[in-house]
């Protein structure tokens, strides 16, 4: 991983059984040389993804709390607090692919969620704003 940081433009894709959605922000990306973060808002609520080349973390915070760790071939626990109510539920991540160089990062995350056990492709784009 090489070492930049810069503002960017976010594009979050995610398709599910019958439904796909599409969002688009601004945030900023940082890389470390050993881990990627990328802050950004979301409906109002500030968002941090880190990223180690190994394990994904999602952490929401504002009307919707949320707390999403991925990691390859394993079940981890999603944590959602939202208008009062509280609860988790198991994810089990099947596939993280990555890119990463000095003018955007993209990652594809596969994995099934919930007791239904949904499968679920996420594409999130971070794209260098300008230079």
């Amino acid at each position: 991983m090489c070492n930049n940081e810069y503002k960017c433009k976010v594009t979050i894709n995610s398709q599910g059984d019958g439904w796909q959605d599409e969002q688009r922000t601004d945030g900023e990306f940082t890389n470390d040389g050993t881990r990627v973060q990328l802050k950004y808002k979301l409906d109002g609520d500030n968002c941090i993804l880190t990223f180690d080349g190994k394990t994904v973390t999602q952490q929401r915070a504002g009307e919707n709390n949320l707390s999403l760790t991925f990691r390859e071939g394993e079940s981890c626990e999603c944590t959602l607090t939202s208008g009062g109510m509280n609860g988790s539920f198991e994810i089990f991540t099947d596939e993280i692919k990555y890119t990463v160089n000095e003018n955007n990062f993209k990652l594809f995350l596969k994995y099934s969620s919930g007791g239904d056990r949904e499968k679920i492709n996420l594409k999130l784009t971070a794209e260098k704003i300008g230079g």
